[in-house]
């Protein structure tokens, strides 16, 4: 019933941007008596357009206030039980990384996961991850910072 719009949230950003627009529309059903469509326009477009999709595709009647506020409650705690995968890395991704790892984490992982993405340069490449209490640092630092300390008496001794 969510999958369509779960699946289109891939990081913690987004998730917090349509769980925000999702709150304006719940208080916007109550506040008169517009149709549905006037209240999406008060969101993003993209975000209007998948839950206009979602409510299409699932047979919301979008004129009965209580079935929609349902389905968009329904919507905001399926975003709150999505799990955390938090990933450190050394670039600023494109829109095209983040569809990569993303769709990487779901043929992996399953669906129902979105990614918190940030930039740390010192980290050099490759990547740090953090998921369900375990951490994973695989950064080019890291290995920079091991070869050292195993090879610094020879490096010392050229020097």
């Amino acid at each position: 019933m969510y999958s369509d719009i779960l699946g289109s949230i891939k990081t913690v950003d987004q998730a917090r941007e349509f769980g925000s627009e999702i709150d304006i529309l719940i208080e916007s059903l109550f506040k008169t008596e517009n149709n549905f469509e006037s209240y999406l326009n008060q969101i993003s477009a993209h975000n209007a357009r998948m839950i206009r999709e979602a409510s299409e595709k699932n047979s919301i009647d979008t004129k009965n206030q209580s079935m929609i506020n349902d389905y968009l409650e329904g919507v905001k705690e399926e975003l709150r039980k999505l799990k955390t995968i938090k990933i450190t890395i050394a670039f600023e991704p494109s829109n095209k990384s983040i569809d990569l790892i993303f769709t990487w984490v779901s043929q992996n992982l399953g669906i129902g996961h979105i990614l918190d993405i940030s930039v740390e340069k010192s980290i050099l490449g490759a990547a740090i991850i953090e998921y369900e209490g375990k951490y994973e640092d695989m950064s080019l630092k890291k290995k920079l910072d091991e070869l050292f300390e195993r090879r610094k008496e020879e490096i010392y001794e050229r020097f």
